[in-house]
């Protein structure tokens, strides 16, 4: 039997519902133990959860989830125009220029990691599922999926900021 994309994203969503519940069993049933250590085998929460995300982001209009892939295709072009646009925040708001200069001061590195060293209030769910890693004890930034994130922030600035610029 087809199931419709509908079906497939709550099923998905259930059983990321269900990985939710899963990090935070103390005392297992034999039940729980088991899908524990199922999930564990199959590369652990974090990864399942991963999957699903992107399972869920597929079938939907997400087209954010590959922005990762072709931003590192353009990282070189993107960073030299970053740079030579010299924003600044019309606000006190300042964490997005703050970020912006937090991966450009990162520019050189290639780990995939990076230090959880700023601030990102302004961020989406969809993008505080993807950057952040490790659990809320130890998060890790991702690299990649930062610089995408930030740079998607900036260009949506300079759209609102074009949009609004008028020549009289």
């Amino acid at each position: 039997m087809r199931r419709s994309k509908d079906e497939t994203c709550n099923i998905v969503e259930l059983f990321q519902s269900i990985i939710d519940y899963g990090r935070a069993i103390k005392n297992y049933c034999v039940f729980a133990k088991s899908f524990h250590e199922t999930i564990q085998n199959a590369g652990g929460f974090d990864v399942v959860d991963s999957k699903c995300n992107d399972i869920l982001a597929s079938h939907g209009k997400e087209y954010r989830i590959f922005l990762p892939d072709e931003i590192q295709k353009r990282r070189t072009l993107l960073f030299k125009i970053l740079k030579a646009l010299e924003l600044n925040s019309s606000t006190q708001d300042d964490h997005l220029i703050a970020a912006m200069h937090y991966i450009l001061d990162n520019e050189k590195k290639r780990a995939l990691f990076l230090p959880n060293e700023v601030e990102l209030p302004f961020i989406t769910n969809f993008w505080q599922k993807r950057v952040y890693s490790g659990g809320s004890k130890n998060p890790k930034v991702n690299r990649k999926v930062l610089e995408s994130c930030i740079l998607e922030f900036v260009s949506k600035g300079l759209n609102c900021w074009c949009n609004n610029f008028s020549v009289n």
